[in-house]
């Protein structure tokens, strides 16, 4: 997955194009949660970002073949870990995100539409 292309549609930057930096990189808010760290499709330009303020809850996706696969959702759009370029995005792993929703909420349904 490291250096994977992915796409996003967000509400302030509509759509912008990254690579997965890191597939493993976890990020510890209360209990560690699997994250996925995106760098901008410029990434040596500190002006460019793959999301910004605005873009949380956007969905992050690649394409596999002819397959479209929803891999994440942006929680971060500015990164202020040392180490790490502040124009990367963390995003949070989907398939983890919803489970760790329906562990906390047993009696909320959540519905997934398609298009």
């Amino acid at each position: 997955m490291k250096r994977r292309k992915v796409k996003k549609l967000g509400a302030t930057t509509f759509e912008t194009t990254g690579f997965i930096r890191d597939p493993e990189f976890i990020l510890m808010l209360g209990n560690s949660i699997k994250t996925f760290l995106i760098e901008p499709e410029a990434a040596g330009n500190e002006n460019s970002r793959f999301s910004k303020r605005g873009d949380s809850d956007a969905i992050v996706f690649t394409k596999f073949g002819q397959n479209i696969v929803v891999l994440s959702m942006i929680f971060g759009c500015e990164v202020n870990v040392p180490g790490i370029a502040q124009n990367n995005t963390i995003a949070v792993d989907l398939k983890q995100a919803l489970k760790r929703f329906k562990d906390d909420n047993p009696n909320i349904a959540l519905r997934l539409d398609t298009l």
